[in-house]
């Protein structure tokens, strides 16, 4: 059942490539498994819609041979099509790189989401590979293939020329997590500036003043199209507003390589160590729990940590306590980004940007700075 659905969606995309002219009378049509690449299906799936083309006189499909476009298909597929469009179509543009998304736990979770909250008014999702090669044929294709609306996920500055394309060609499309003063195009985003100041506020109330941001150094390389950039300059700008920058040995800490062994060995082995460290994922959250050199370390006694994004309950190391996880919701994401995209249909004007706050989940992680005794002060 679910191959049929899914052999049902590929048809519908094939009759908007047909439609629109990608392959004419007497051409073939690209070789299955590209199609299937193309379309993020499995090659069966592609076979079952073109079998399902050919029983519609569109296509001649012949075992081991090259499948032709027969005379009249691209009139008969857009008559097809304009039976079949009555439902909102929607693009989830996932790059190249996520594919394929079982790798990829987190935006699997979010694509799921987004596929329920569209299921529920009426919109049909399809994931759609986005290459990194051949932007430009990419997006002529694209535009082909009778999509209402496109969601950009897991964008890169190297993508902002399809991004930019597709503009030009009027395709409504909404940005995750990403917005570019190059590509004016509406977004949906974590306010992870917000939750990093919000904190290092936390931290500072219970009385911390030497604290450190631990970050990838991709993030640094990634810019503004980065989410860890965000959680960096929210925090550099609470430190600087709350007069804690001096006050800080090391602000913000860079993991240069996080394959290497000593790669949190800095923020934790200076002199005047921090007394709080906030991980910019958990990642490198979990590289530190699993490194047995800090295992004698007393959580919050000695220091408290707290990290972005969420173990979702796992227990990373037995001798802390579960970290304070300053965390988005997902599901707030994927019912503000379908309600965005819902006016994005036949829409003349372009929607509101949304920033969605961030949950900080509070543990026995984070307490007060351990303070020196007052005889240890007076010698």
């Amino acid at each position: 059942m679910k191959r049929r659905k899914l052999a049902e969606t590929v048809f519908t995309d094939l009759l908007a490539s047909l439609s629109g002219g990608r392959w004419r009378p007497g051409m073939t049509m690209a070789p299955t498994r590209q199609l299937a690449q193309e379309l993020a299906v499995s090659p069966l799936t592609v076979m079952a819609a073109l079998r399902l083309a050919a029983r519609h006189r569109l296509l001649e499909v012949r075992q081991r041979q090259p499948t032709i476009v027969l005379p009249g298909a691209q009139q008969r597929a857009a008559r097809l099509l304009r039976t079949r469009t009555t439902t909102k179509r929607l693009a989830l543009l996932v790059p190249e790189r996520f594919i394929p998304l079982k790798r990829h736990v987190e935006l699997a979770e979010l694509i799921r989401l987004v596929a329920t909250e569209s299921a529920a008014r009426g919109i049909r999702t399809t994931v759609v590979k986005w290459p990194l090669l051949n932007q430009a044929g990419f997006v002529r294709t694209f535009v082909t293939r009778g999509f209402g609306v496109a969601f950009a996920l897991g964008v890169n500055s190297e993508h902002l020329v399809s991004l930019d394309m597709l503009r030009r060609h009027g395709v409504p499309v909404l940005v995750f997590n990403r917005k570019s003063p190059l590509v004016d195009l509406p977004t949906v985003r974590i306010d992870e500036h917000a939750a990093a100041w919000r904190i290092g506020e936390t931290l500072a109330s219970l009385g911390h003043r030497n604290l450190c941001l631990v970050s990838s150094a991709v993030s640094y390389h990634m810019g503004y199209l980065s989410g860890e950039h965000r959680r960096v300059t929210g925090w550099v700008e609470f430190l600087r507003h709350s007069g804690l920058q001096r006050s800080c040995s090391l602000p913000v800490y860079y993991a240069a390589n996080e394959m290497l062994p000593d790669v949190l060995d800095v923020p934790f082995r200076l002199r005047s160590r921090p007394t709080a460290i906030v991980f910019g994922g958990v990642g490198l959250a979990a590289l530190f729990l699993r490194d047995p050199r800090f295992a004698d370390l007393r959580v919050p006694d000695e220091i408290s940590l707290a990290t972005f994004d969420s173990f979702k309950g796992r227990q990373v190391a037995t001798w802390c306590p579960p970290l304070t996880e300053i965390v988005g919701d997902m599901k707030r994401v994927a019912q503000c980004a379908v309600e965005l995209i819902d006016s994005m249909f036949g829409a003349g004007s372009t929607p509101l940007s949304i920033r969605i706050p961030m949950d900080i989940h509070l543990t026995g992680s984070i307490g007060p700075p351990r303070r020196v005794s007052a005889e240890n002060t007076s010698t």
